[in-house]
């Protein structure tokens, strides 16, 4: 029967998130320096351009984070011995941690590129929370503010790694066909038939209602973008527990 035994497995996943992080981090540091340089000098005389990267990224390196770690994690603590709930339990620590490292590393790169690239009145380095809340791309951030800007990139960062694992977990139960269908239809589906269809709804539709009515309570407040990520989050990781703790783990191919 296998053991739990959290210990090694948290700090092996640690450890290996923070070697990918530190790769993330440089290149997000030199797309901030070089970047905007390149608008900076190609920019015309009294243009301004506002430059958001980071979030975004962020996000997107954490879904992908959770969509290619999450099995191979897995597999290497059964082969040595470490039960499931440990394994499952050492990647929602993870995510967590990584979470918040990319929150903080994000508001010292905002620091970072407002102090070099706002004084030049040209390229004004900005945040979605800024965008978004405080609709002002040249404010200068409180330490209040940045705390808030942390939490919304933290929370969206951990539902979109929630998210990568869900995937990654589904398509290791699905039979190949079932892979097949998800793989091609989900696309189409998000990015084809769901727009058309809504596109199609007449304008008094409830269902637009309801999503006009979820789109004002998620930009009224902090509050609101934090929460709707964190629900996200939880009911991912939910689901990834009920698909990895039955799991046949086998070997990559």
């Amino acid at each position: 029967m296998l053991k739990m035994n959290l210990r090694p497995m948290l700090r092996y996943t640690l450890r290996d998130s923070l070697r990918a992080m530190s790769v993330f981090s440089l290149v997000m540091l030199l797309v901030l320096i070089f970047i905007p340089l390149m608008f900076y000098l190609t920019s015309p005389d009294g243009g301004e351009v506002h430059f958001s990267s980071f979030s975004m990224a962020a996000a997107i390196f954490s879904l992908v984070s959770g969509i290619v770690g999450s099995r191979e994690y897995l597999r290497m603590g059964i082969q040595h011995g470490i039960g499931r709930r440990s394994g499952f339990l050492a990647l929602l620590s993870t995510a967590v941690c990584s979470s918040l490292l990319l929150a903080i590393f994000g508001q010292l790169l905002l620091l970072f590129g407002q102090a070099v690239w706002n004084s030049t009145e040209i390229i004004f380095y900005t945040d979605l929370y800024q965008i978004l809340y405080l609709q002002d791309a040249e404010a200068v951030l409180s330490l209040g503010q940045h705390g808030e800007a942390a939490l919304c990139t933290a929370s969206l960062c951990l539902a979109a790694q929630a998210a990568g694992m869900f995937i990654s977990l589904l398509f290791y139960r699905l039979n190949k066909f079932w892979k097949l269908v998800a793989g091609v239809g989900a696309p189409i589906l998000f990015f084809i038939i769901l727009p058309a269809f809504l596109s199609a709804l007449p304008p008094s539709s409830p269902l637009l209602g309801a999503l006009s009515a979820l789109g004002k309570w998620f930009g009224a407040a902090v509050s609101s973008w934090i929460l709707f990520f964190l629900i996200v989050a939880l009911l991912a990781m939910a689901l990834n527990w009920l698909l990895c703790r039955k799991a046949a783990i086998t070997a990559a191919k």
